[in-house]
């Protein structure tokens, strides 16, 4: 809204209660004019804020998703298998790896 709009309503306002009735709302006028103007500017601002985070986040998109290329995702698996894999697991405890005086037994 412009400047020249908001004098049209408030002197059609003026019109209608008259000159000592409009005095006596022109304070909460302006007061709801200038919280309109202050709501507008921070709109505004979140709005650059917005488009700035939204260009920061496609450039760590991008930047991911570089990253993710370099990482290799094929695992050859190996034709010689290792001793270790073919021993079986057995179960551990503390008192089977460590003495009464908790050394480490070897």
């Amino acid at each position: 809204m412009t400047e020249e709009e908001l004098n049209t309503i408030s002197n059609n306002i003026k019109d209608k209660i008259g000159d000592e009735s409009f005095s006596i709302i022109s304070d909460d006028l302006g007061q709801i004019i200038t919280g309109r103007e202050m709501m507008e500017k921070d709109i505004k601002s979140r709005d650059s804020e917005i488009s700035e985070l939204k260009d920061k986040n496609l450039k760590l998109v991008e930047a991911n998703a570089s990253l993710f290329k370099q990482i290799p995702t094929v695992h050859e698996k190996s034709e010689s298998k290792n001793e270790d894999d073919e021993l079986p697991l057995k179960n551990v405890s503390l008192r089977s790896v460590f003495d009464r005086n908790g050394n480490f037994i070897k």
